[in-house]
């Protein structure tokens, strides 16, 4: 809840302010997400091990969250919350001529269905891929960390994703999520050495944070009228992390019936696959 709250806030003035470039800075902004991502589990595994209980990692996550919010509301103006400048006049002018003038369309529609299956893949991945190192592959705690950490390295890779993203338009998430899908299948199927597992979570890390989230996005944000870029971005979030409070459940339910390998199968490769599936069906135009 929290984080679709807050993620939802700042996709939407990211998405007013910045126009045509909105898909970059939403990959500037995944890609500070991603170095978060990266040292977290390090320092997390490092702080366990040394003092010997997983409560002081949340401590001090819990201290960042405070001055996160602190800053935020110290150096970030208000007006930015409600800032459209030129750049999306002049490129939304001439794009709410092509787009339908109702907050559900088709494009938009496809957009938020393929957005959940992604979420649903990504949560279930985030909730257990630890656990699958540890229970199934014996990773210790140090491995599975490090293997786990290196979604955020590859989440760095937004810097150049968002933009990558603005060029290639819908072809980019169809072949995004194809790669996410059988990217995910090498994962659970066929890579047991620590390195081939910090190889597939950091490729793992450039299509979902790196690619597709930044890129789901701006395709979301420009099948609305520019008046509707809050409330469309309010819509899809949400079902993203919605994802989550089915993901998790179903992977753990399906592991004592099917396996690991079977489960993670099911929940996160067929889930992008279906995705994949879907954005086939968004009209460019």
């Amino acid at each position: 809840a929290g984080e679709a709250l807050h993620i939802t806030a700042i996709f939407s003035m990211i998405g007013a302010y910045f126009g045509k470039r909105r898909g970059t800075f939403f990959g500037i902004n995944n890609a500070f997400f991603g170095l978060g991502t990266f040292l977290a589990p390090l320092i997390a595994s490092q702080m366990f091990q040394l003092l010997g209980s997983w409560r002081y990692p949340f401590y001090l996550f819990g201290i960042a969250g405070m001055v996160s919010a602190i800053s935020v509301y110290l150096f970030v103006p208000s007006w930015f919350a409600a800032a459209i400048d030129q750049e999306i006049r002049r490129d939304d002018e001439a794009g709410d001529l092509r787009c339908p003038t109702t907050l559900i369309n088709l494009n938009s529609a496809v957009c938020t269905v393929a957005f959940f299956l992604t979420g649903f893949s990504f949560l279930a991945y985030m909730a257990l891929y630890s656990l699958y190192l540890k229970s199934a592959l014996a990773y210790s705690v140090a491995d599975a960390g490090l293997a786990f950490s290196m979604f955020g390295i590859g989440a760095l890779t937004a810097f150049f994703g968002g933009w990558l993203g603005d060029k290639v338009k819908r072809w980019g998430l169809i072949v995004g999520l194809a790669l996410m899908s059988l990217n995910s299948y090498v994962m659970f199927f066929h890579v047991i050495s620590l390195y081939g597992q910090m190889a597939t979570s950091f490729i793992f890390g450039v299509l979902l944070s790196g690619f597709l989230y930044p890129r789901f996005l701006a395709v979301m944000q420009k099948s609305v009228q520019s008046h509707h870029i809050s409330a469309a971005t309010s819509i899809i979030l949400p079902v993203f992390y919605f994802a989550g409070f089915l993901s998790g459940p179903a992977f753990g339910a399906l592991v004592p019936l099917v396996g690991w390998q079977t489960a993670g199968g099911i929940t996160v490769t067929m889930t992008a696959a279906g995705a994949a599936v879907l954005v086939c069906f968004v009209n460019p135009k």
